[in-house]
């Protein structure tokens, strides 16, 4: 048996996590943790390989909206960023 809990959030009150201000705080050099910090959680892991490591971050919202940050750490630090959705 799986269970797969799946959380909506509205996009006109969301203020935390996957939003553009805190994209936008997010710059090279930049540790897991502190992503973390500001996303909300570490994400999960698409890419590993080496000393590279590609995470995503995800949240749904009531209007079927998404949004989806994506960011490369090379040896541990921050070295790229993308986002669809903000």
């Amino acid at each position: 048996m799986v269970i797969t809990i799946t959380q909506t959030y509205d996009v006109e009150t969301d203020t935390s996590g996957i939003t553009r201000d805190n994209f936008d705080k997010i710059q090279d050099g930049m540790t897991l943790d502190e992503v973390a910090a500001l996303l909300g959680s570490q994400g999960s892991v698409d890419v590993a390989s080496g000393n590279i490591e590609i995470r995503t971050w995800t949240k749904s919202f009531s209007n079927a909206s998404t949004r989806i940050v994506s960011i490369t750490f090379q040896d541990g630090k921050v070295t790229a960023k993308a986002q669809v959705g903000m």
